[in-house]
């Protein structure tokens, strides 16, 4: 490949292969369509920005992967244009996603995993198809009408069609009509970091630094994981990966997970007949939350260990105190769950807080780390129990110290991790990216083995003294 052919290869990926960007690489190259060696260069250039796979074939007319339309988003002409097809179709009773290739894709979505309502396209996609206007424009009415949906095909997978039916839904607007108010005003707070230019109610300034703010760690957050994603997958695909984290921005959180508490009730636990109650109720079911999208994943993890150490540990049961130090952590990351109590009753567990999301994400992004990396399912069960305390992770009143966790790895800056990437085996990296990569372990050192003898010797008294600095007598 000459670098005249590299150079003009890499300025059209660099425009985002838009119409504009073709026309000038053809022009550029002097030819009418991409064949023979310009093409294998399209291709090679293009699997190294993880825009393609090694087994696509490139269109000769766009330059992009066989399959793949020209879409123009920055493009005034082709966004009108796209904008017209839409309304003609709305005036028509239909959406987008009743196009074949969207009604494929519902259909394979629906067919794979457990819980088909977190895939792409899902079940929200089939409701929009389902029900008319106004329903299906309406942001927060959509959501409400997708929890219900959610539930029910969880409780009775078998049933998805005739839940799923336009009747049933229609019912389940019915049912959710007194729940609009709420489900509409945490529309508008989604809107408000999904959206660059809306009207709020507070100055275009301050909505701009906010929007700003999330828009920058979502970037930080989507270039880290994707640094790493792309070494353990050489066909990884960056332009799919962005468009899938787009949504993730901020998301519509449940208040209590749904599969946790059907699955609780399921088993007949303790706490089963609450767990039941916060996913039958409308009011529950409807009951979101905003959440920035990484940790409202990560939020499922430590559900699922406080669920686990409760109702299906025997070797032991999570101590009041435990449980209070737990909920610090959801108070850090400004995150909430509501989940049954031992006793079956109501446990809430951290204060919902958007700028406090924000912060949390900063501080670990800022040191090249992932949302609660470093806490595994040995370390969550060690607070629950009351063995350690949040501090003994790091987690300190300035945020988050990562003296230890994940190997040390925090300490690394930006441009030492870039160069480490290339060296570290798959293992190594699946490891810094999993959630159960504990890193060194400082409670075995010769140091803090001698502290918990001290500690031990204290009884009562450890925590008064648990910051004392020893003093040597001569």
């Amino acid at each position: 490949m000459n670098a005249l052919l590299r150079k003009a290869i890499l300025k059209f990926i660099r425009d985002g292969r838009t119409t504009e960007a073709k026309d000038q690489l053809r022009k550029t190259l002097g030819v009418k369509n991409f064949t023979g060696d310009n093409a294998r260069a399209i291709k090679e250039l293009s699997v190294d920005a993880g825009l393609m796979k090694p087994g696509d074939k490139v269109s000769q007319k766009t330059g992009k992967r066989v399959g793949d339309p020209q879409r123009d988003y920055k493009k005034k002409s082709f966004i009108e244009k796209q904008s017209k097809i839409s309304k003609k179709l709305r005036k028509e009773g239909k959406g987008r996603n009743l196009d074949p290739v969207n009604q494929r894709r519902i259909a394979q979505a629906l067919l794979k995993g457990d819980d088909p309502t977190v895939k792409k396209g899902g079940i929200e996609g089939i409701i929009k198809a389902a029900v008319k206007e106004p329903i299906r424009s309406d942001l927060g009415r959509t959501k409400g009408l997708l929890s219900l949906a959610r539930a029910a095909i969880l409780k009775n997978p078998k049933d998805k069609q005739k839940i799923l039916s336009r009747q049933n839904l229609l019912d389940y607007d019915v049912q959710i009509q007194p729940q609009l108010n709420k489900l509409d005003d945490l529309a508008r707070q989604i809107e408000y970091f999904r959206q660059k230019n809306i009207s709020t109610t507070r100055s275009p300034a301050q909505h701009l630094s906010d929007y700003n703010k999330l828009e920058n760690l979502m970037n930080q957050y989507i270039q880290l994981t994707a640094r790493l994603r792309k070494k353990l997958n050489p066909n990884f695909d960056m332009t799919s990966y962005q468009r899938s984290m787009i949504p993730q921005k901020m998301t519509f959180g449940h208040e209590s997970d749904l599969g946790l508490n059907i699955e609780n009730a399921r088993l007949g636990n303790v706490g089963s007949a609450f767990s039941d109650f916060l996913t039958t109720d409308v009011n529950r079911l409807t009951n979101y939350l905003p959440e920035i999208g990484p940790l409202n994943r990560a939020k499922l993890d430590l559900d699922t260990a406080i669920m686990q150490s409760m109702f299906q540990n025997p070797a032991g049961q999570p101590t009041s105190a435990g449980i209070r130090e737990f909920s610090k952590l959801y108070d850090k990351a400004g995150i909430r769950s509501v989940l049954p109590s031992r006793t079956g009753k109501k446990m809430v567990l951290g204060t919902p807080d958007v700028y406090t999301q924000m912060d949390f994400m900063k501080k670990a992004l800022d040191r090249n780390r992932l949302p609660f990396q470093g806490m595994n399912k040995k370390n969550l069960q060690e607070l629950l129990y009351g063995q350690k305390l949040l501090s003994d992770f790091g987690y300190k009143k300035g945020g988050k110290v990562p003296a230890y966790m994940a190997g040390g790895i925090g300490k690394l800056g930006a441009k030492v991790i870039k160069n480490l990437v290339g060296k570290l085996s798959n293992k190594e990296l699946k490891m810094i990216l999993d959630t159960s990569f504990k890193g060194t372990n400082p409670s075995k050192s010769p140091a803090k083995i001698r502290q918990n003898k001290l500690l031990e010797k204290l009884g009562p008294d450890k925590y008064r003294y648990r910051n004392v600095k020893s003093e040597v007598y001569e």
